[in-house]
């Protein structure tokens, strides 16, 4: 071959061709091509798996080709190549430094530097961001996502939904990479997958743009660890009975983790107080999951999948919905377990900010204003059940009813058939501004839901004042 190539013959080029092939296949440290056009990204690199020495970057080009990503730091600057010549590409990224700040964007583009920050498990103090349920609202998420990207957080998490139909593809984009795009360009965004994204569907683009969180070709459920918080990420779209695989991965980590504070993620929450408390798979997981988080001193429980903000206490554990930050809210009868501390619907999200002795969690509404604040200490290592745990599944008429008539909402509990509180809906100064903006937008305020509500509300009025002393007021009006 050293003779060819100093012969000077009509060989050469084909050759240095084949050779500067066989570097580009072997060598991350090639020259990467010329500028990309313009219109040639389609997606926008975005963080797909995050640990404290690697991290795997995602985007969508035009045409096939081979991708290449420039990653900057503070000491280093160099071009990594994507595995495989096509339309997704992917780099993992390894030897990376535990909580260090990188920089990164596709080589030959004109898009800015995005960001992200390697997890470090020895940090003792840092900023995360929940929010869920985005899809399909794309103008009070894309207001949220601004507000976000102001917010010196090392990650979010999402609690699943983040468009409406999976298997759609322009779903992805107008629902997450458009309104989305401020988010994912300042933080890696990892997601606890909803029924929307069909995570066990084939054919769903998240086996495509998620591949390694994705139940085909990778891990649904995982953990990591930042600082003293050890996460855990769950999949209600597999098997999470007390026989499953996942249900038995999770009693592992929860009962290895020696972190003093656990959050865990998943799509739908065991103690909702909304439309779907009475789902087969809530009751499931209110029986099964309930008592395993208690066993463990679960600080967090991360939802979503019911639109609206609800904080529920159970055991020490925060049971936090935060299913609205898009998505339409919920209207009409609402539910409220006997756990719940608040419960509203507005569009929202969560910050939370963990030093080694507390984590405070602060709920803000689309525009800013604080919907809720809260605290956690460090959880007992090792500590036992609470009695109510070995049998935790509260009858369906312990919950709660909210019925609005004669202008307020009337929060009756239908075991003790008691009014127990009151809110005053047709007098708007005392409304939360979030609040307002809510009312307008969701159709339980417009002028035939209201004469609607009306109407069964003075029949409701007449039913409560035909019971029977003592009776099941769910029995009597819902025979």
């Amino acid at each position: 071959m050293a003779n060819i190539l100093r012969s000077g013959g009509a060989a050469r080029p084909l050759l240095w061709l084949a050779a500067l092939l066989l570097v580009g296949c072997t060598s991350y440290r090639v020259a990467p091509p010329a500028k990309l056009a313009p219109n040639a990204l389609v997606v926008a690199p975005f963080v797909e798996t995050i640990g404290p020495t690697n991290a795997t970057v995602v985007w969508e080009t035009r045409n096939n080709v081979y991708g290449w990503l420039t990653l900057a730091a503070p000491d280093t600057n160099h071009q990594v190549r994507s595995a495989a010549c096509g339309h997704i590409q992917r780099v993992t990224l390894s030897g990376l430094t535990p909580g260090v700040a990188y920089q990164y964007r596709v080589s030959g583009s004109d898009q800015p530097w995005q960001r992200f920050t390697t997890l470090d498990p020895h940090r003792s103090n840092f900023v995360f961001v929940v929010f869920g349920d985005n899809r399909t609202g794309n103008k009070p998420f894309a207001e949220i996502a601004r507000r976000i990207t102001k917010i010196p957080a090392d990650f979010a998490i999402n609690t699943g939904d983040i468009v409406g139909q999976g298997s759609r593809h322009q779903d992805w984009f107008a629902d997450w990479f458009v309104p989305g795009a401020p988010i994912l360009a300042a933080m890696p965004v990892l997601v606890a997958w909803g029924n929307h994204e069909e995570p066990h569907v084939t054919g769903s683009w998240l086996q495509i743009y998620y591949r390694a969180r994705s139940q085909f070709h990778g891990q649904a459920y995982f953990s990591y660890r930042q600082g003293p918080v050890h996460f855990i990420h769950l999949n209600c779209y597999e098997p999470l009975d007390l026989d499953s695989p996942q249900y038995r991965w999770c009693a592992q980590e929860l009962a290895g983790s020696d972190a003093p504070f656990i959050a865990v993620a998943y799509h739908v929450s065991p103690l909702t107080g909304s439309n779907h408390a009475r789902d087969g798979n809530v009751i499931e997981f209110r029986r099964d999951l309930v008592p395993l988080l208690a066993r463990y001193n679960v600080s967090l429980s991360l939802t979503g999948h019911d639109h609206l903000y609800n904080r529920n206490a159970y055991a020490g554990t925060a049971y936090v919905i935060a299913g609205s930050s898009g998505a339409p809210l919920y209207s009409g009868r609402v539910f409220a377990n006997p756990f719940s501390v608040l419960a509203t619907t507005l569009y929202h999200y969560v910050v939370c900010t963990v030093s080694a002795t507390q984590l405070t969690a602060r709920v803000y509404g689309e525009q800013g204003a604080l919907i809720d604040a809260f605290s956690t200490a460090p959880r007992p290592r090792r500590g036992a059940p609470p009695p109510a745990v070995a049998s935790f599944d509260p009858p369906l008429h312990d919950y709660i009813e909210h019925e609005t008539f004669n202008g307020q909402v009337y929060i009756r509990n239908f075991s003790a058939a008691t009014v127990v509180g009151t809110i005053n809906i047709d007098a708007p100064a005392a409304w939360h501004p979030d609040l307002l903006r809510a009312r307008r937008r969701t159709r339980a305020h417009t002028a035939v839901a209201r004469l609607v509500a009306r109407r069964r509300a003075r029949r409701l009025s007449r039913d409560y004042a035909r019971l029977p002393a003592g009776r099941d007021q769910r029995d009597a009006l819902h025979p």
